[in-house]
């Protein structure tokens, strides 16, 4: 089976923490001796915002601002978000590469070289000099910027002022009590107000490895690799112990079955726990998400649903077919299943959905289908609609769906292995090319393998073109395709920045990869095929005019984009 890239951008996430390992099950009495030392101290001001002018208030929720939801379009290939009002219509066009939710009237976006700022429901920016900025809360938003070369944080208000310098090396958001927790030194923390000032600090010991602060918790590493949790202000709460801890917000902690092997943890469902080190539920839960409000959402293996913090299903909303996240926003539901997007009222009214339709330029409609063979197994496949000949065009949507389904059929939820395939359509005159990307994963793996296929078919009579059918019968194609490619290799391999595993290829294969542009044909490798994964998949561009003696000029593959 041939497997294909899919470049994904990995989005940075604080809350949740992997892990590996296994170890035996002591959950004897947790050490509560000083390892942390929490400290009331009289009021200290940090570093305050150089400004004559008194320090800027915190800026309450706008009253006057409508609710935004975040939207996106899948655009050239590219997924861009935007923002629609409460009727389902686009308020903000689909023009930014990442987009939160808005939080006191302020969302964060990134623009096209995926720098940082944030914006009001206008759309007006109202800061931008930051590195990553995190999501308002009580009118306050955490950001990180270079503070001579090292990544420190603070704070600006819903007016884009800076209340408190960048100065930290990790800050949470300010809860209800008008807190928030920060990391002032490598072991060192502090629970500060909305101006900056010290109230308490905390001192841990050495023995908690990587430690990642959420919410006045560290949720820490031993040297087996196994995690546990300790308050900032109370000690330690949950053993460490296990293979996997994740913050789920409210004071609640999402942990795996610590007698599991690290490959198992992977699909495993979790347990909740609160701040109390108890178990409040069964290893039960699946793909459990952060809590919003009072719901979070777990998944079976064939739908999405609302839990409570007791775990439990709460029946009285809408669940969805799919797999994915859940979020109640008022009486809205975000449901992000299956890579799309919807929002719906919780009486069932549909507010918005994603397209999965497109029309292009030729009047051709494509339609992307989803198939599923088990909960991780996600395929996007195209089918065609409004071309000229519908004879043409059922075989075209029989052959496409063959390719992209049926060599995922067979995958079972216990072959633990995830799946997710998509794809892009693009024409060269009537050449229609349609690209298979992919990413299959093992679960415990060191990493997946990408998946990049190529498809081109002739639009008017419905023929899916090989290489060869590129060349003169008889030619000697693959030997001068092989020459040039191994002059490539050599050229490049004087690099120090060369990964190949080669100094060249025997011969190419009749089923090579390759894709073609107007100009040139791209001679395409898997990761390790001839180089390291890291090189991903090396290409070989070859003008059609270095190779022009061997192309068949009168056959129909090159009439088709000719």
């Amino acid at each position: 089976m041939k497997k294909s890239l899919i470049f994904l951008l990995v989005l940075l996430s604080l809350f949740l923490m992997g892990c590996s390992k296994k170890t035996d099950v002591t959950t004897s009495n947790i050490d509560r001796e000083s390892s942390i030392s929490p400290t009331a101290l009289p009021v200290v001001s940090v570093i305050p915002t150089p400004t004559a002018e008194p320090t800027p208030e915190v800026t309450p929720k706008p009253v006057d601002g409508e609710e935004l939801y975040t939207i996106f379009e899948d655009i050239d290939g590219m997924r861009k978000y935007g923002y629609i009002n409460s009727f389902g219509d686009i308020v903000i066009p689909p023009v930014y590469y990442r987009a939160s939710d808005f939080h006191d009237g302020i969302a964060i976006v990134y623009g096209e070289d995926y720098n940082c700022f944030a914006i009001d429901t206008y759309n007006n920016k109202i800061f931008q000099d930051c590195f990553d900025m995190r999501d308002f809360h009580q009118g306050l938003a955490a950001f990180s910027t270079h503070v001579n070369e090292d990544l420190r944080y603070g704070y600006i208000n819903t007016s884009g002022e800076v209340v408190i310098e960048p100065q930290f090396l990790n800050a949470t958001d300010f809860n209800e009590n008008l807190t928030a927790y920060v990391s002032t030194g490598e072991s060192t923390y502090a629970m500060i107000d909305t101006e900056g000032n010290i109230l308490e600090q905390y001192e841990i010991d050495e023995k908690y490895k990587y430690p990642r602060l959420v919410d006045g918790y560290l949720i820490y590493e031993n040297d087996d690799t196994h995690f546990g949790v300790i308050s900032l202000s109370e000690g330690p709460i949950l053993p460490d112990i296990y293979t996997e801890v994740i913050y789920l917000g409210n004071d609640l902690f999402g942990v795996k079955d610590p007698s599991l092997e690290y490959y198992e943890t992977m699909s495993a469902p979790v347990a909740i726990m609160n701040n109390k080190g108890e178990q409040l539920t069964d290893y039960k839960l699946y793909d459990i998400s952060s809590f919003y409000g009072d719901y979070a959402s777990a998944t079976d293996s064939t739908y999405t649903y609302f839990i409570d913090k007791n775990g439990e299903e709460v029946t009285s909303l809408p669940k969805f077919e799919g797999r994915g996240t859940l979020t109640l926003l008022g009486d809205v539901i975000k449901a992000e299943i299956d890579n799309d997007l919807i929002y719906q009222k919780t009486d069932g009214t549909l507010l918005w959905k994603n397209s999965t339709t497109r029309t292009l330029s030729n009047g051709i409609t494509i339609k992307n289908m989803k198939y599923k063979s088990n909960k991780y197994a996600l395929v996007y496949y195209p089918q065609f609609e409004n071309m000229k000949d519908a004879t043409v065009q059922q075989k075209i949507n029989d052959e496409l769906k063959r390719l992209f389904v049926d060599v995922r059929a067979d995958y079972k939820e216990d072959d633990m292995v995830s799946i997710d395939d998509h794809n892009t359509v693009s024409f060269i005159s009537d050449l229609l090319i349609v690209e298979r990307t992919g990413y299959d994963y093992y679960f415990g793996a060191a990493h997946g393998m990408p998946v990049l296929d190529y498809y081109f078919i002739d639009s008017n009579t419905g023929e899916f073109y090989d290489l060869s059918d590129l060349f003169l019968p008889d030619s000697e194609y693959r030997k001068r395709l092989t020459e040039l490619i191994n002059t490539q290799i050599a050229d490049q391999s004087n690099s120090e920045d060369s990964m190949y595993l080669v100094d060249g290829i025997e011969t190419l294969s009749e089923q090579q990869c390759f894709k073609i542009t107007e100009d040139s044909i791209i001679i395409y490798f898997y990761p390790y095929e001839i180089a390291a994964y890291a090189a991903g998949f090396p290409e070989f561009p070859i003008p059609f005019e270095e190779i022009d003696d061997l192309i068949d000029k009168d056959g129909a593959f090159w009439k088709c984009f000719h």
